[in-house]
């Protein structure tokens, strides 16, 4: 795992994929494209956040399937970061982080 330079990422375009929210660390599995997009090439990569005390996941709902049998938990639209918070927002609902030192690694 490396550390993550949201600003590489093209998000719009990007798809969760895969959750997983276990005691301090979040997974998420995403179909990403890199920013700037050239030819809308996905790259599926795992993010990890870790380092807080508490989580909240609300707003959320069933995942989507697709055509092929994969689950599609839609686009993340935004990543917010803050003194020991940080926020992911998308399809899938709102992701709240808090307490400690996060840290944002990708595989």
């Amino acid at each position: 795992m490396t550390p993550v330079n949201l600003r590489n990422l093209d998000l719009d375009y990007s798809y969760v994929v895969e959750i997983a929210i276990s005691p301090g660390q979040v997974d998420l599995v995403v179909d990403l494209v890199r920013f700037p997009p050239k030819d809308l090439v996905f790259d599926k990569r795992r993010i990890r956040i870790t380092g807080f005390r508490d989580v909240a996941w609300s707003g959320w709902g069933p995942p989507a399937g697709n055509a092929d049998g994969t689950i599609d938990w839609g686009s993340v639209d935004e990543i917010t970061l803050g003194d020991g918070l940080t926020v992911l927002t998308g399809d899938f609902g709102t992701v709240r982080l808090s307490g400690g030192a996060h840290v944002i690694e990708m595989d």
